[in-house]
This record gives C-alpha cells, sequence and structure tokens, in this order.
C-alpha cells in the first residue's frame, strides 16, 4: 500500500456506519437482527482475526456479528458462490508488483468473490497491464488503489511477513521477496 490511506478512527467509522444504516432505512437494532456472520476457515489464527473483529464492532459501532468457522475449500466454494455476508480471507502476492493485488478485484478476475464492479477502476488496471512504462503504470495503479480504499469492497486487516534469522555460519539461504526462505542449498559451515 502506498502511503496513509485510511487511519483507525472510530468515532468516524460509528458515524459512516450510522450514515450508511440510514441511507438503508435501518437501525443498528434492524442491523443486529439480520443474524451478519463473518466465515473464516479453520486455523487458530484466522479465529482469532475473526473474534477481535467481532469484538471491534461491538465496541466501537455497537453491533453484534456470528462467526462461522468451516473447512478452507468449503470456504473458497461459498465465496466463489456469494454464498457469504463477510469473510475473512488472504492473498500472497505471486510476484513483486502491486498488480498481483490490484487485479483481484478488476470486475473480470476470476478472484473477485466481492463482484466489486467500478468501470473506473477497471479502466485503470487495464491502463496498467497494457502499459510498458512504468510511470504510466504505476501512476495507473497508486490511482486504482486509492479508488479501492474510498469503493472499500474489502477491508485490509494486516500484512502478512516472514521474519526469520540465519546464524552467521550459515550460507547458502536464499530468500525471494515474495516468498518464504530457500534452504535447499544452505550449509553450515565451522
Amino acid at each position: 500500500m502506498q502511503g496513509d490511506l485510511f487511519s483507525y478512527n472510530p468515532e468516524e467509522a460509528k458515524k459512516l456506519f450510522e450514515e450508511g444504516l440510514k441511507e438503508e432505512g435501518m437501525t443498528v437494532e434492524d442491523f443486529n437482527s439480520q443474524g451478519f456472520v463473518i466465515l473464516f476457515n479453520t486455523s487458530e489464527s484466522h479465529k482469532k482475526i475473526a473474534q477481535a473483529v467481532q469484538e471491534m464492532w461491538r465496541t466501537n459501532l455497537g453491533i453484534e456479528v456470528g462467526l462461522e468457522n468451516v473447512e478452507f475449500q468449503v470456504k473458497l466454494d461459498r465465496e466463489k458462490a456469494g454464498d457469504y455476508q463477510i469473510s475473512r480471507a488472504g492473498w500472497i502476492g505471486d510476484f513483486m508488483d502491486p498488480i498481483t493485488f490490484l487485479d483481484l478485484w478488476w470486475s473480470q478476475s476470476e478472484f473477485n468473490d466481492v463482484k466489486y464492479n467500478n468501470p473506473d477502476y477497471d479502466a485503470l488496471i487495464r491502463q496498467a497491464k497494457s502499459s510498458n512504462d512504468q510511470s504510466v503504470r504505476m501512476k495507473a495503479m497508486k490511482e486504482a488503489e486509492k479508488m479501492l480504499i474510498e469503493d472499500m469492497p474489502v477491508i485490509p486487516v494486516y500484512f502478512y511477513t516472514q521474519p526469520y534469522t540465519v546464524k552467521p555460519n550459515v550460507t547458502g539461504i536464499v530468500k525471494v521477496a515474495v516468498r518464504y526462505p530457500i534452504i535447499t542449498y544452505a550449509d553450515i559451515t565451522e
């Protein structure tokens, strides 16, 4: 992500949530009676994230959401079918370029499970994909990212990290930016 596109502001979040409810002709009580559920796949870390979101929304927005734990393939199938309300998902870039993430929400992407559809966003993604000029590509992707954060079809929660340590007498470890360290050629020297 480029810069600080959004910040933690529970008061503003509550205000915007209440504006959204009003636009829909709903109250917090109406929302709570709908029985919204956060879908997540079986993993202790995913469960903790879902529980944290559940508690933050209860505390800061006054809303109640349930949690539903399913196996990974079941979650993927339900996302593809649109059979969910809120889902905890993740993505690891396949290569070192922002398009590996931004392409997910292009309306034609097979991975666009949220069914995001913004013709202006699509035009920026097409521009980024069709240009060999890196300044044109990066400018289009920065604009697309800002648009994505403004429209908020997804809520970024965290970024995966891959910290590791290596003793000085270990050689041959290869670290590629978007992968775990490769230890195939590692060697321990005296």
